[in-house]
């Protein structure tokens, strides 16, 4: 189920709808193409109601995950199959034959080898190209992705939305994009839409998402590095500073700890911790490390010339972090300082 949708796309932006499974992605994908009719509301492209038109009239070009290519016709004619059901005329033909070579240009040597070979003898990247390229030759107003890439393994996954980016940049057709991957939704993105449970949580840029969460979902669920932990958090009794009925949330390179000292100073002054585990990450000179603070773990990623040890005694600093409230779990306000020492 969707409640209360209202979300606008940019003209010539790729709008990447990400949360996870079951969340409603699809759903409003499959009501802009009209393969779902909603209950109420309208569905608007340049500022015309698409309610009253079927899917095919739509003028929209869809790739899902499984693709849906015709198995028993060549990659060619599964690329053209937009001209299958037109009137045939010569203008028709020229036209046809004009688009599929510009498609097929545009895929380079990624498609042209692939033409004269039915889909149940191509891979799963191949089958995808193919069915990019017909959404390409179909003219669309719109672009709409469903995780094209999710049937494919991670190498190909990471070559394939490159170009793929570099694909949208040339045609510059606004695209709605869904995936659950956040490094796909951050190379992919112009605009960022979290949703969750049926809901939009928040829209807007990646980063200004991550730096402003509307709530403790977006929060925890929006994570730049691919890391274990987006956001510690923890009850807002544990501060100094007066902050009933709240839930304190800092982002692990948020928190600085004090090797040389072990008391803390800054936004959280006079804490202390002890490190439990510390790991290398692919960031030159970064670290994840985790710090027992009383009964709470707190997951740091910090910049260190050195390793310390385990069990090492360290001050702890928050430079920044949000306060939400314990009921409604919406952000309150975002308290920050410059660590000290």
């Amino acid at each position: 189920l969707i409640y209360d949708l209202a979300l606008h796309c940019t003209d010539g932006k790729v709008t990447v709808i990400l949360g996870p499974s079951g969340c409603g992605k699809s759903t409003i994908l499959k009501i802009i193409a009209g393969l779902i009719a909603q209950d109420n509301g309208a569905v608007y492209l340049a500022n015309k109601s698409l309610n009253d038109l079927i899917p095919a009239d739509r003028r929209i070009g869809m790739v899902f995950d499984t693709y849906a290519l015709y198995p028993s016709h060549d990659a060619e004619m599964n690329i053209t199959s937009f001209f299958f059901f037109r009137k045939k005329t010569p203008e028709l033909q020229t036209k046809k034959k004009e688009l599929f070579e510009r498609t097929a240009e545009l895929l380079g040597v990624d498609i042209k080898h692939l033409l004269s070979r039915r889909p149940p003898t191509l891979s799963g990247g191949e089958q995808q190209r193919v069915a990019i390229g017909r959404c390409i030759t179909r003219e669309p107003n719109i672009f709409l992705l469903d995780e094209p890439f999710g049937n494919l393994d991670q190498k190909l996954r990471d070559e394939y939305r490159v170009k793929l980016k570099k694909l949208l940049n040339h045609f510059n057709v606004t695209t709605v994009y869904v995936t659950h991957d956040h490094r796909e939704a951050s190379l992919l993105a112009d605009n960022l839409v979290i949703m969750s449970e049926g809901r939009i949580e928040q829209v807007g840029k990646m980063l200004d998402i991550y730096e402003n969460p509307a709530n403790m979902f977006v929060a925890e669920f929006l994570d730049l590095d691919d890391d274990a932990v987006a956001v510690n958090l923890f009850d807002a009794d544990l501060m100094e500073e007066s902050l009933p009925h709240s839930i304190v949330g800092v982002r692990p390179e948020h928190i600085v700890l004090d090797l040389a000292h072990n008391t803390g100073s800054g936004a959280a002054s006079g804490m202390r911790g002890e490190i439990t585990s510390i790991r290398p990450l692919p960031m030159g000179g970064k670290f994840h490390i985790t710090v027992q603070w009383g009964d709470e773990l707190l997951h740091v990623r910090q910049r260190l010339v050195k390793a310390p040890s385990l069990g090492h005694k360290v001050g702890i600093s928050f430079v920044k972090y949000f306060v939400f409230d314990r009921e409604t779990q919406a952000r309150k306000l975002t308290m920050t300082a410059q660590p000290v020492g």
